[in-house]
């Protein structure tokens, strides 16, 4: 991913791992020996595709369901005409970002917008190439998922249950953050 520097030792670990040891896992004991070998909770979360880097935390990360049902929170729980959704909203201030109009186009009923964010981050979900549970400088600790261009999403991961989504994220770019990730 451009922008991150990505630690490969975990990688590398796993990928070392002899064939034999993976195939004749059919015990506790070669199971315990097995993730001992690929370097333990990291070695697993490696396993499902979640990047290492400088920032990076050994947390369990939130399932396909649980970012959906983030996503799909209602923005206003004390409005009882509203229905727009959280992801809805954060979709919302991204549109107007992408000059190249990647985000869509805000327009429509809170239904509409509603419908329109649940398929951008379906496609995300489905096209991610770069999964990273990592801390923000503020402090919370964040699953991101990217696509190819870097678009993405993050969900905020408290205690392993509590997962909030937090937002869409704009490919890195230099200066972005002083230009209002504008592209």
């Amino acid at each position: 991913m451009v922008g991150v520097t990505e630690d490969k030792s975990s990688l590398l670990r796993v990928l070392g791992i002899p064939l034999e040891m993976v195939v004749h896992v059919d015990s506790v004991a070669s199971m315990d020996s097995f993730i001992t070998a690929i370097g333990g909770a990291r070695g697993i979360l490696t396993l499902l595709g979640v990047r290492c880097t400088v920032g990076s935390v050994v947390v369990c990360p939130p399932t396909r369901a649980q970012c959906l049902e983030a996503f799909n929170r209602r923005q206003s729980s004390d409005s009882k005409s509203s229905i727009l959704t959280i992801g809805a909203r954060q979709w919302t201030k991204h549109v107007q970002r992408s000059l190249n109009g990647w985000w869509g186009v805000n327009k429509g009923s809170e239904a509409a917008k509603n419908a329109v964010a649940e398929c951008m981050i379906v496609q995300l979900l489905d096209s991610t190439v770069w999964k990273n549970i990592h801390g923000l400088p503020n402090g919370p600790v964040v699953f991101e998922i990217r696509q190819h261009e870097g678009y993405g999403a993050r969900w905020s991961i408290q205690g392993g249950k509590d997962v909030h989504f937090r937002g869409f994220v704009e490919p890195y770019f230099e200066n972005g953050h002083d230009v209002g990730w504008m592209h």
